[in-house]
């Protein structure tokens, strides 16, 4: 139920931020929870995450105090009513509440989620810490936290972790980003607005299929960048304050949610300041008519920096591990690499700019877009933005922009190929959608808010519909709105409940002996893990999935604690394979002396024939052994 209270303290933030800044609530939402994730991430820098949070809903609970005796002293029920009733509150609220129900049951199955996104959030609950320091069982440790700490908070009331609090509330973080496209019609609905709001959580799912039931964060990247865009176009005839600290905000969280995330945020950047230049010079110059406004143009600057250097710091000073090794990423090399590529560089080069320019329009988990037709699409919503706005400087430094921004991310992501992931990633252009995917989804979202706010005029202005038509028909919009979202909402939470309660009580079952194995160890306590000989996969997704289930307790794990790589020309991604037992028994028993049990998920004849004589009691599948020392020598017996 944690989900639940604390959705409930961020909806009372959303609306205090609204009543207070004169904002709508598509428009606060966001900014309350990248708040909450602001806060968290410098108590967590001073290893004070749980504290932090509480301190953070004291203050939200004083705002909503002061806002409730501001309405009744001021008697502004109205503009209370009107917040309660905006299309995007409504919105939010249902659906929050039906991902709430719907991931209730959820358990991942995916291997990346249990190797860190959610994994990571695990350690979080477990240590109060950010998860990649100390006895935390993570692996790719300085990768930046944002999105963690978000679902993280959503579970500072529960005395068991939760694993479908953490979809919930990652969903609730991606839509909140989305809201603010409904706030150009003035909290109007109108046709426009409808359709807009729709077709920007479609993209979404085009873009990735997955993007509200899996946590990795190249789909939200997409959004968050594409949200700091909006938070200008949204606010551009009435810029303040407010619309820069909202900025700065965002470009806050998309650097802590990936190391790529401060690229995407400069490009996002880029793209306001090209709209100030041309269409937008007569707001931007009354803005600056305020000499002290000029300060807030650093507030993006100044949190992009804090993320970035704080970070940086952090991970020095507790000499956090790496997941892998980017080192060769230089400019020597780099100069090197554009003068006298290795063969190897060449190879990757070749085959990425194929991929990227040429590719295949196909559809795997997401829609994936050859970058020629990329800019034949960018070409021809430059035209129709230059048609619109009939401003042919506006439409073609935006195309110019996208064209530039676009080359920028593919050198960027091929430099990574090349210096900084395994060869034979580097060859098989590993997770390349997933990558292509970020920009693609963030250029099509900047399309979209650009071609909504040329059309945002509300019914208040301008009727769709004819008047005699438009007047009978407005009074039931709004109710006929609340109708439909509920249905859908109660659809997905019905659906989403049930569906996710039948994987997880099928996990459950395949796993009960370890979880109550693990249940009768304690946090000190460590597990070698012997799985099946059924081959390398399937190893290897049984013992992830007992690894994720057993945190906060130790297990035996990639060379023992965790590495990306042997080299950067290893066979294999992971190096240091727990799951073999090509190793004599003088090895293993050298191996598990580290560990105070060992769990024999699945048995099979080697070995038994092999380890046999290290086991006092019968050998058994699933079964949990201490290990102890009988006359100076190493022995197993059951737990």
């Amino acid at each position: 139920m944690s989900y639940f209270v604390v959705l409930i303290f961020m909806l009372m933030l959303g609306i205090d931020l609204s009543y207070v800044f004169k904002r709508g609530f598509g428009q606060t939402a966001a900014i309350a929870n990248f708040i909450l994730i602001l806060l968290l991430y410098i108590g967590g820098l001073f290893a004070n995450m749980r504290i932090t949070m509480y301190v953070f809903l004291a203050l939200d609970s004083l705002l909503t105090a002061f806002v409730v005796y501001r309405v009744i002293r001021t008697r502004e029920l109205s503009e209370i009513k009107s917040v309660i009733l905006n299309p995007a509150f409504c919105l939010y609220t249902l659906l929050g509440i039906a991902l709430g129900v719907a991931f209730l049951e959820f358990f991942p199955n995916a291997t990346d989620e249990m190797t860190h996104w959610a994994l990571c959030v695990k350690n979080m609950f477990e240590y109060d810490n950010f998860g990649n320091i100390g006895n935390t069982t993570t692996m790719f440790n300085q990768y930046v936290p944002a999105t963690g700490i978000f679902m993280y908070a959503f579970q500072i009331f529960s005395t068991k972790f939760s694993c479908g609090a953490l979809y919930a509330a990652f969903d609730m973080l991606l839509i909140s980003m989305l809201l603010p496209i409904m706030e150009m019609f003035n909290k109007k609905l109108s046709i426009p607005c409808i359709v807009s709001t729709a077709l920007a959580f479609v993209l979404c799912i085009i873009f990735k299929n997955n993007i509200l039931s899996n946590l990795l964060v190249d789909g939200i990247l997409g959004v968050m960048m594409a949200y700091i865009y909006l938070a200008y176009r949204v606010d551009r005839n009435k810029m303040s304050g407010f619309t820069l600290v909202s900025i700065g905000l965002g470009c806050f969280v998309v650097t802590m949610t990936k190391s790529s995330g401060i690229a995407l945020a400069i490009f996002a950047l880029i793209f306001i300041v090209v709209e100030m230049l041309t269409v937008g010079r007569e707001q931007t110059k009354l803005f600056f008519k305020k000499k002290i406004n000029i300060a807030y143009v650093f507030v993006p600057v100044v949190l992009i920096a804090f993320a970035k250097l704080s970070w940086s710091l952090y991970i020095n000073i507790y000499s956090v591990r790496a997941g892998w090794d980017a080192s060769e990423m230089n400019l020597p090399n780099v100069l090197e690499w554009f003068k006298n590529p290795t063969p190897y560089q060449s190879e990757v080069t070749s085959l990425f700019f194929k991929n990227f320019f040429v590719g295949n329009f196909k559809y795997e988990g997401g829609l994936q877009v050859p970058a020629l037709l990329t800019l034949l699409l960018i070409a021809g919503a430059c035209v129709g933005l230059g048609f619109k706005t009939k401003n042919k400087i506006y439409a073609i430094s935006q195309g110019v922009v996208s064209c530039i921004i676009l080359i920028g991310y593919a050198v960027s992501l091929l430099l990574l190929y090349i210096f900084s992931f395994a060869y034979w990633e580097g060859r098989s252009l590993a997770s390349y959608a997933r990558y292509s995917m970020t920009i693609l989804l963030a250029f099509s979202l900047i399309c979209l808010y650009q071609f909504a706010g040329l059309f945002a005029v509300p019914w208040s202005e301008k009727d769709i519909l004819p008047k005699s038509v438009s007047d009978r028909v407005r009074p039931f919009v709004h109710p006929v709105y609340i109708a439909v979202v509920g249905i859908v909402s109660i659809g997905i939470a019905i659906g989403g409940y049930f569906n996710n309660a039948k994987s997880a009580s099928k996990q459950n079952a395949e796993f009960s002996a370890w979880i109550q194995a693990i249940e009768t160890l304690d946090k000190n306590d460590s597990v070698y893990i012997v799985v099946s000989d059924e081959g390398i996969w399937p190893q290897a997704l049984t013992y992830i999935k007992m690894r994720f289930i057993a945190t906060p307790i130790q297990t035996s794990g990639y060379l023992e604690g965790g590495s990306y790589t042997d080299g950067r020309d290893a066979d294999v991604c992971y190096t240091g394979n727990p799951f073999s037992m090509n190793v004599t028994i003088e090895e293993l028993t050298n191996c598990i002396s580290k560990y105070t049990h060992i769990y024999l998920q699945d048995v099979w004849d080697e070995f038994e024939e092999k380890f046999g004589e290290l086991f006092i009691d019968e050998i058994e599948d699933d079964t949990l052994y201490e290990i102890i020392q009988v006359d100076g020598q190493t022995r197993l017996v059951m737990a």
